[in-house]
């Protein structure tokens, strides 16, 4: 009798019961990525699987396919099966992450059937899902197309329609977290329009987030200072820290009320502390022209979770006792 395979979505699979051929159509859109790493190790977890009942659809990644970073217009991707493995398998009876997680698995059920894919591209998009005081959430979106099968007919079939394998999530801690030390080695930028009179926007951005911080002009005198020129971030100048939904767009940045088509995941921003700008002077050049370096420094930072829900109050984090923004530079002739 023979055999017919479809492939829309979702997978269709042929069985046989008491000699009769019987169509089940298997949806897995239903079931939930599963991985047998809790929580998911972004540099070591390879495989992921569904199940749905006797069957299960198992996808074994190729290394280090996915980072807890936004992915941008160019998407991670990897070959089937070249790279990665995707296979389908049809069990005695239901099956469980027993089967895929036990050192030892169980002796049932069994598997009646398997078919691996032989051909598919995989891609990932990753992009934050939320913030709270202390971690960052990635989602990360599996997606399949141009997905061929080979049945036990040796009927090969190719569907070039994309098949959502689902979501699975991965959390570190934020950058409040780390003091801000992740921007280190991140050189300062200055906006080329000042969202507000007399004052300076320096910021610094990672994938999708930034900092910024507004100070007035009259910190950054190119004179070269004894002591620190002070401000207390109470009264003037401010502090944030802003996750948004995709890589950071210069327009968000640069903006009065940092809004623009990005939405805003997350935003902290300071109610308490000092700022600290010391000034050194180089020596002037062949042209005669000194180079000014002003040392950012913020000092016992009281920072706060913006709420997003209506109704709901801003979270006072922890002060940080340090955070170094960094070195912005201006000239002299």
């Amino acid at each position: 009798m023979r055999k017919i395979w479809i492939l829309c979505l979702y997978l269709v699979v042929l069985s046989c019961d008491d000699g009769d051929l019987q169509i089940e159509t298997l949806d897995f859109s239903s079931s939930n990525i599963q991985s047998c790493d809790s929580p998911i190790d972004i540099g070591e977890t390879t495989l992921f699987f569904k199940i749905q009942g006797d069957e299960a659809l198992i996808l074994n990644l190729e290394n280090n396919l996915f980072s807890n970073a936004s992915t941008g217009e160019e998407l991670p991707t990897s070959s089937i099966s070249n790279e990665s493995q995707l296979t389908y398998r049809f069990f005695s009876g239901d099956v469980s992450t027993a089967y895929f997680c036990d050192e030892i698995p169980p002796v049932e059920p069994t598997v009646l059937d398997e078919i691996e894919a032989e051909a598919g591209t995989i891609t990932i998009i990753s992009k934050v899902s939320s913030i709270n005081t202390t971690t960052k959430t990635y989602s990360h979106n599996i997606n399949i197309t141009d997905l061929t099968l080979i049945n036990s007919l040796n009927e090969r079939l190719t569907d070039n329609s994309l098949l959502d394998y689902g979501n699975f999530t991965t959390t570190i801690g934020n950058s409040a977290t780390l003091a801000f030390k992740n921007y280190a080695d991140i050189p300062i930028t200055k906006c080329e329009e000042n969202p507000l009179e007399n004052t300076v926007r320096l910021y610094k951005t990672i994938n999708d987030e930034f900092i910024f911080i507004d100070l007035p002009t009259s910190l950054f005198v190119n004179e070269a200072t004894s002591e620190p020129r002070v401000l207390d971030l109470a009264t003037a100048g401010i502090f944030k820290n802003l996750i948004v939904n995709g890589i950071s767009a210069i327009e968000t940045i640069c903006a009065s009320d940092n809004t623009s088509n990005q939405a805003i995941i997350g935003e902290f921003f300071s109610t308490e502390g000092t700022i600290s700008v010391a000034t050194t002077a180089s020596e002037p050049n062949t042209e005669g022209m000194v180079t000014y370096t002003h040392t950012i420094t913020l000092l016992n930072v009281k920072l706060s979770l913006k709420a997003t829900e209506e109704g709901s109050t801003d979270t006072v984090l922890s002060e940080i006792e340090s955070i170094i923004f960094g070195e912005y530079t201006t000239t002299s002739t």
